[in-house]
């Protein structure tokens, strides 16, 4: 299931649906927390909706 929801996210990012990509990405981590794609993923779908702080605070995650 994580997978269906994490290509489901790269489908809403693709379409400029970012709201929907935040909660497919979310799900996804839910779901397999160990998926550093939808980290990495969500990062790049708060850097676009201008959260900054979000998308630093997800990157640093991906770093740790």
């Amino acid at each position: 299931k994580p997978s269906i929801y994490f290509h489901l996210g790269n489908i809403y990012y693709d379409m400029g649906d970012l709201s929907r990509a935040e909660y497919a990405y979310k799900r996804t981590i839910e779901l397999a927390p160990e998926h550093t794609n939808a980290y990495y993923n969500l990062s790049a779908v708060y850097k676009k909706m201008d959260m900054v702080e979000e998308s630093v605070r997800l990157s640093g995650r991906l770093i740790s």
